[in-house]
């Protein structure tokens, strides 16, 4: 008998990621792996910390009705999916992303960032704010932002914000 499969959500910031949560909840019981994050910068919980609180994903009742979801933002460097969880890049685990229009998510990174002062933006203006992004989306995804497709190719599912509707149907 083939082992259930795993999946695991993904959820790069700024792309859409709690909506598809609540989608996803129809289908899946959500295992989150968050980092916590205060109200300020200095209240997040430190990357090393978050670090030693890794799941064990053999304890997880992958195959219970409903299935569950592993999911987490898995952005604080040596907390990438790919570091945290690198066993997911292969079967049984499905690993599953959206993705957004890059400027847009930027746009919506530095209002969120601005609104909640979360993060601390030493820029002044968008546009020096969006002057300073150098692909964080493919940050998240390969150890180098150069081989970002590549690491795309161990996603199970990537969708587009975008086009959501579609894409939540075919997945």
């Amino acid at each position: 008998m083939d082992e259930a499969p795993r999946h695991v959500l993904h959820h790069l910031p700024k792309c859409g990621g709690n909506s598809l949560k609540q989608a996803l909840l129809a289908h899946f019981v959500l295992v989150e792996d968050y980092a916590h994050r205060g109200m300020l910068a200095q209240d997040h919980e430190p990357a090393e910390v978050f670090a030693n609180r890794r799941l064990d994903l053999d304890a997880v009742h992958w195959d219970a009705i409903p299935p569950r979801l592993l999911t987490g933002h898995f952005d604080l460097p040596g907390c990438r999916l790919f570091e945290r969880y690198p066993e997911t890049a292969a079967p049984p685990y499905r690993r599953i992303t959206f993705l957004r229009d890059p400027l847009a998510r930027a746009v919506s990174h530095y209002r969120f960032a601005r609104r909640t002062g979360r993060f601390l933006i030493e820029q002044d203006s968008l546009e020096t704010f969006l002057d300073a992004q150098r692909n964080p989306v493919a940050r998240l995804i390969a150890a180098d932002p150069e081989d970002a497709l590549e690491a795309l190719k161990a996603y199970w599912f990537v969708g587009v914000l975008e086009e959501v509707d579609r894409d939540l149907a075919a997945l």
